[in-house]
């Protein structure tokens, strides 16, 4: 059976908390940007930016910015074409960007039909 990073059904709302990181540790994004980008895995056409709010909630424990925490809010906007995307974070600073997961990986997410 096939596991997905990220599953919703169609129309669901929520917010979902992560800690961005990358092979030297864990970010500060404070005063960065970040968004979290959709892409359709068959078309390859990008679906979806979602603005991130700086700070998240993961396993109930709170991460700020300076600690990598983000918050991607999820709407139905987002999710209210069933199938799987590819995603990532893009952070964007002054004279900086970078995209988590980084080289050719990618974070997993299945939107599945609704009743």
């Amino acid at each position: 059976m096939t596991t997905y990073d990220v599953e919703y059904k169609q129309e669901d709302v929520d917010t979902s908390g992560a800690v961005l990181s990358d092979s030297n540790g864990v970010l500060d994004l404070t005063g960065k940007t970040v968004t979290y980008v959709m892409r359709d895995l068959n078309t390859g056409e990008v679906r979806h930016e979602i603005s991130c709010t700086l700070g998240g909630t993961v396993n109930g424990i709170y991460h700020t910015a300076a600690h990598g925490g983000v918050a991607v809010p999820f709407t139905g906007t987002e999710t209210s074409t069933s199938g799987q995307y590819k995603s990532e974070f893009v952070v964007t600073g002054t004279n900086f960007v970078r995209h988590v997961p980084s080289g050719n990986n990618y974070k997993s997410v299945m939107i599945w039909e609704k009743v």
